[in-house]
C-alpha cells in the first residue's frame, strides 16, 4: 500500500472524479468516537484526507479500479462518491455510462462499500454550493478538513488554484488547469452538507470466486469496449496479465480508425 491507513474504527470514504485523460481519487476518513463515548452521542468535528491518486494517460475504468486496489488494499469503505455530471456520460461507442463501467470494474477488483456495494453515490451538481462548503471547512478554526502531508497532488492543486485566484498572471493561457483532487474535496464537503457523521465500519469480507466469474469478466471486457473484439481481447490479456500484457494498447484500433488519412491529398487526375 502506498499510504498509511487510518485506525480500524475510522469511517472511510472514496471520492472519484473520473476522466479519460486524467482522473482523481481522494481517500478520506472520519475518526471514530473517543473512548468511553457512546456512538449515539458522538458528533465528529473533523475529517481527514489521508490518501490520493492522480491518474494520467489512457485512464480506463479497469485501470482506475486496479490502481485503487493496488495502492489502498482490501479495506472496506463506507461509501463511494462520484461526480454526477461526468459519470452519467456515455463516451465514444460505449452503450453504458461511465458510472456503470466503473461499477463493474470495482466489482471485478473486489472494491466494495457498506453503503453502495460496487456502485456510487452521486455528488451534488451545485458547483457554487460545493465550493462554499469546502471553503467553510478550510476556513474553520481548527479546519474541519485535515489534509495530510503526503497529499502532494491535492496540496499542489490548492496552492496553484489560490495563486491563480489572487494573481491573474499565474493563470495559464491555454489548457485545462488540474483540479481533479480539488473537485473530489468539494464532492466530499457536499456529501456532508447536513453535517459530519460517523458510522461503525464493517469488517472487510472478500467475495468468493465462482465458476461463472471468468465469463462475466470477458463479457464486461466486450461491453466496456463497445463490443469490439480486438479491443476486448486486448483488455482480457491485460486483465489476465498474459505475456507481453504491459506493452498492449487496448485502444490502438480505435485511434487508427479515427485518424484522418491524407494518402491522396493533392493528387490530380
Amino acid at each position: 500500500m502506498r499510504f498509511e491507513q487510518p485506525p480500524d474504527d475510522w469511517m472511510r470514504l472514496l471520492v472519484l472524479d473520473p476522466g479519460t485523460a486524467r482522473a482523481g481519487v481522494l481517500f478520506a476518513a472520519v475518526p471514530g468516537p473517543p473512548d468511553g463515548m457512546s456512538p449515539d452521542e458522538y458528533v465528529p468535528d473533523q475529517i481527514h484526507a489521508y490518501g490520493e491518486l492522480m491518474l494520467k494517460k489512457d485512464v480506463t475504468a479497469d485501470y482506475i479500479a486496479r490502481s485503487i486496489r493496488e495502492n489502498h488494499g482490501p479495506m472496506q469503505f463506507y461509501t463511494f462518491v462520484i461526480d454526477k455530471m461526468g459519470s452519467m456520460a456515455k463516451p465514444g461507442t460505449f452503450d453504458i455510462t461511465i458510472r456503470e463501467n466503473l461499477s463493474r470494474a470495482f466489482a471485478k477488483h473486489g472494491l466494495s462499500s457498506q453503503n453502495t456495494g460496487h456502485d456510487f453515490e452521486l455528488s451534488n451538481p451545485d458547483v457554487d454550493g460545493r465550493e462554499l462548503m469546502l471553503k467553510a471547512w478550510l476556513s474553520a478554526d481548527p479546519p474541519v478538513l485535515r489534509v495530510h502531508r503526503n497529499m502532494v497532488h491535492l496540496n499542489r492543486q490548492m496552492d496553484n488554484f489560490y495563486r491563480m485566484q489572487t494573481d491573474p498572471t499565474k493563470r495559464p493561457k491555454s489548457g485545462k488547469v488540474e483540479s481533479e483532487l480539488i473537485d473530489c474535496a468539494e464532492y466530499l464537503a457536499a456529501y456532508f452538507e447536513d453535517g459530519l457523521f460517523w458510522r461503525s465500519p464493517q469488517p472487510y469480507t472478500p467475495e468468493e470466486e465462482d465458476e461463472e466469474k471468468p465469463m462475466r469478466d470477458l463479457i464486461q471486457d466486450f461491453e466496456s469496449t463497445g463490443w469490439d473484439v480486438e479491443e476486448a481481447l486486448a483488455m482480457a490479456k491485460i486483465r489476465l496479465k498474459m505475456p507481453g500484457w504491459e506493452n498492449i494498447d487496448p485502444f490502438a484500433k480505435r485511434r487508427r480508425q479515427a485518424a484522418p488519412s491524407f494518402g491522396t491529398f493533392g493528387k490530380t487526375d
